[in-house]
C-alpha cells in the first residue's frame, strides 16, 4: 500500500487524538495501539479505508467530540471511513449515565454479527489480536496482576475475546485473520 496524503492525514488525526492517553495500567502511549491494529490490518487487507479505519478505530469511543467527532470523520476521510469506525465503536453511556461492561459488548458483538460491514470485522479482528497479544506478553511479566487493569473477570474477558472470534469466523470463514484471532485466544484459554 502507498502512503497517500489521506493515511497521513489519519496518523496525524490519530496521534492527536490519542495525544496523552496511556495504555490500560501501563505507561505506554495509547497511540501504538491503533498503529498496531493498522499494520495488522494492512496484513490481511489493502484496502485505505481500512487501514484509515483502523488507525481512527477508538476515536469515537475515547476521544472527545470537541477533539474530533463523527462529523470531522466524515468531512475528512468520507462516509465509508466513518461507518467503519462506527461498525467497531462501542456505545459507553446513555443518558449520561454509564452502560455496564456485559451490556456494552453483547452489544457490540450483536452488531459485528448482524450489522457492521466485512471491513469494520477486520479492524475488530485486528483490534482484539493486537489486544490478545498485549495481554499475553504482559502476563507474562506481570502474571495474574495484568486482570487487574480490567474492568471485568478473566472468564469474562474469555468470554468477550472468543465471541469475536466466533462471530468473524462466521462473518469471513476460512479468512486469515480469523485464524489468527482464534489462535490468540486459545492461548489466552490457558492463562485463565
Amino acid at each position: 500500500m502507498n502512503i497517500s496524503d489521506r493515511i497521513i492525514k489519519a496518523i496525524e488525526v490519530s496521534a492527536i487524538a490519542h495525544q496523552g492517553q496511556t495504555r490500560k495500567g501501563s505507561n505506554t502511549p495509547y497511540i501504538s495501539h491503533p498503529y498496531a491494529v493498522a499494520l495488522i490490518c494492512q496484513h490481511y487487507n489493502d484496502d485505505e479505508d481500512i487501514f484509515i479505519g483502523a488507525l481512527l478505530h477508538d476515536v469515537l469511543e475515547d476521544v472527545s467530540p470537541d477533539i474530533y467527532s463523527a462529523d470531522d470523520i466524515r468531512n475528512t476521510f468520507g462516509e465509508n471511513v466513518l461507518d467503519l469506525v462506527k461498525g467497531v465503536s462501542e456505545k459507553k453511556t446513555d443518558n449520561n449515565k454509564d452502560i455496564p461492561w456485559e451490556e456494552r459488548k453483547i452489544a457490540y458483538i450483536r452488531n459485528l454479527k448482524d450489522i457492521a460491514s466485512e471491513g469494520s470485522i477486520i479492524i475488530s479482528a485486528a483490534d482484539k489480536i493486537h489486544n490478545l497479544k498485549s495481554i499475553l506478553s504482559e502476563y507474562e511479566i506481570i502474571g495474574d496482576k495484568i486482570w487487574e487493569r480490567f474492568n471485568s473477570k478473566p472468564n469474562e474477558q474469555l468470554w468477550f475475546y472468543g465471541s469475536i472470534a466466533d462471530v468473524v469466523e462466521e462473518r469471513m470463514p476460512k479468512s486469515l485473520v480469523s485464524s489468527e484471532l482464534k489462535s490468540h485466544v486459545d492461548k489466552l484459554k490457558v492463562i485463565i
